[in-house]
């Protein structure tokens, strides 16, 4: 089915998926400074992603404030058609990479799919018209190219393999059944009589949307990422001031400077971690970002590679806590 939400990007409203300064998330975003900031429009369409860019934020401001903090805003369609066309300046193919963007499974839309398919010698690539003219058509046709890989989960290849009529008709239930266009069904159909093996996927390219994706991942579930991963099992560096691992301390000796001058808002966050008070901080700079929990440790995530370092330490402990106080709740 189609799907539409809306995401604010403002002075003193930058998501978390971005985190940073305003100014910050319009470079990120490769936006201009518009006073009012901007309304990106993340649209799903048959097979197909866009991001529509507005620079009229008052009715989905007004419709934030009815949302708790945190919510991403999810439009019906008439609520869409109705404010979607004023004021865009740019349409884009795809979403940022902060809200999804990337692969996705090409049958059931699940992120991150875990395996590839090569595709025929002869394919269906689907295409439409441009969302700015018309953005609720179904597919407008199809047109024969060249090979196309397919990326499918784990549960759609199970399907796609078994090769049968129901495996099929299961296909389309997990697209969304009578929903899905026929243009899709065609480019399926195509896939089906000649896709080769699947492979495992490659992982996605570690980029800064990707650093930042998995910041707020690992933020927005802290105590299961922990569980998961065991971090109190990891070494840690002994003495925050002189880490082990290449790059942390350039990232530590940062954020210690953001105690001394504080950096523009929105740069430092702070989420309540537990009901005793403590704090999930997380800060961002221009190639790294540091998450903590007061009174336990941190990780650094940076752009130099897709490792996450601990460390810990009675430095560590005062910065977190420094930057606590000086965060953004």
């Amino acid at each position: 089915m189609d799907q539409y939400s809306a995401v604010l990007v403002a002075p003193g409203h930058v998501p978390d998926e971005v985190g940073g300064s305003y100014n910050d998330a319009c470079r990120t975003l490769e936006l201009g400074g518009a006073p009012d900031g901007y309304v990106l429009y993340l649209l799903d369409l048959g097979n197909m992603r866009s991001t529509v860019i507005s620079t009229d934020t008052q009715p989905i401001r007004d419709a934030l404030a009815d949302l708790s903090p945190g919510m991403r805003l999810v439009c019906d369609r008439l609520t869409v058609l109705e404010v979607f066309r004023r004021g865009i300046v740019e349409d884009r193919p795809g979403w940022p990479e902060e809200f999804g963007g990337g692969p996705r499974c090409q049958f059931c839309r699940i992120p991150e799919p875990t395996w590839v398919y090569e595709g025929a010698d002869v394919d269906v690539l689907l295409r439409r018209d441009s969302p700015v003219g018309e953005p609720f058509l179904e597919v407008a046709g199809t047109e024969v190219t060249g090979v196309i890989d397919w990326h499918a989960c784990q549960t759609c290849r199970e399907v796609i393999d078994a090769r049968t009529s129901a495996a099929w008709h299961d296909l389309l239930d997990r697209f969304g059944g009578d929903h899905v266009p026929m243009a899709v069904q065609a480019a399926w159909r195509e896939f089906w009589g000649n896709h080769r093996r699947a492979t495992p996927a490659p992982p996605p390219a570690w980029t800064p949307g990707r650093r930042r994706l998995v910041a707020n991942q690992i933020r927005a579930t802290w105590d299961a990422f922990h569980a998961e991963h065991r971090i109190e099992d990891v070494r840690f560096t002994s003495d925050a001031a002189i880490p082990e691992l290449a790059g942390v301390d350039a990232v530590l000796a940062d954020a210690h400077d953001y105690l001394q001058r504080p950096p523009p808002e929105g740069r430092v966050r702070r989420y309540s971690a537990d009901p005793e008070g403590g704090w999930i901080v997380r800060a961002d700079g221009d190639t790294w970002t540091l998450l903590g929990q007061t009174d336990r440790h941190a990780l650094v995530l940076t752009d130099g590679g897709p490792e996450i370092c601990p460390v810990r330490g009675p430095g560590t402990n005062d910065l977190i806590d420094g930057l606590a106080n000086l965060a953004d709740s």
